[in-house]
């Protein structure tokens, strides 16, 4: 109330004394002032509406965009488990760990190494699969009480029996090893024969005759194909299906116990 008469006052005296000095034309100059201030509080005020929706509208945008983030990894996370499941229905793996999450990765050219949050108290143990759905990613080569050292199949030294396919055939088989080349693998000890061709976007399947990895964990898809100018092998450069820079969470997987020892 005191607020609203003051300005009523004020109201007052300035038309008081605009009407006493109109006739001597200063009653735009008494005006001028009120106005101009009226004019800067009405843009200042306009200017912070416009922050304020700005600054909302971008808040709402990284809310908007990080539970799509959320949806999407819950959406791979419940595909991975399905397709994992499959595997484990048809007694080809025993899960041992559906939510093992990549820790650590090593950033070197030759070595390919990542650590998860598994480890030997969770039953890990050397020489596991560790996939991201039904794409075999590497193998336990060490364990500790609750984490794990995998070496990833496109290491050099990561050797896997496996078979080349297009769409349901089974064209030949032979080892995938990780290739020079960082993050690639090559498929290896395929002798060409009438009538074999390999090309891109055949894919390589794990024949699970090792006695370590399970059969039929997809491992990669094929990018480049020739035959050998100075040997009767092919030369095959493959892809793992699933690049570990674009995976944090995956599942480490066993041989069914029963198929183990009957194997020993």
């Amino acid at each position: 109330m005191r607020n609203w008469r003051r300005h009523l006052i004020t109201l007052s005296l300035l038309i008081f004394v605009t009407i006493i000095l109109g006739p001597l034309g200063l009653g735009e100059w008494i005006w001028s002032k009120p106005r101009h201030m009226t004019e800067q509080l009405m843009v200042s005020q306009t200017q912070a509406g416009d922050e304020a929706y700005d600054k909302e509208m971008h808040e709402l945008r990284e809310s908007l965009l990080l539970k799509s983030k959320e949806v999407a990894d819950l959406q791979a996370r419940l595909l991975s488990m399905k397709q994992s499941k499959e595997l484990t229905d048809n007694g080809t793996m025993e899960i041992i760990s559906y939510d093992a999450r990549v820790t650590s990765r090593t950033r070197g050219q030759r070595e390919q190494y990542v650590e998860i949050n598994r480890g030997a108290l969770e039953g890990v143990r050397r020489g596991m699969a560790v996939c991201a759905g039904r794409s075999l990613l590497g193998l336990v080569i060490g364990e500790h009480r609750h984490s794990s050292l995998v070496r990833l199949i496109s290491d050099p030294q990561s050797h896997v029996a496996a078979h080349i396919y297009d769409g349901n055939t089974r064209l030949e088989g032979g080892v995938l090893v990780g290739a020079k080349q960082s993050g690639m693998c090559e498929m290896k000890f395929i002798e060409d024969r009438a009538g074999l061709l390999i090309e891109p976007e055949q894919y390589i399947v794990s024949a699970g005759t090792d006695g370590i990895v399970p059969e039929g964990l997809i491992l990669g898809i094929v990018v480049k194909a020739e035959r050998g100018k100075d040997s009767d092998n092919w030369q095959i450069l493959v892809q793992p299906l699933r690049p570990i820079h674009a995976v944090t969470e995956v599942i480490v997987s066993r041989r069914p116990i029963a198929e183990s020892e009957g194997r020993h």
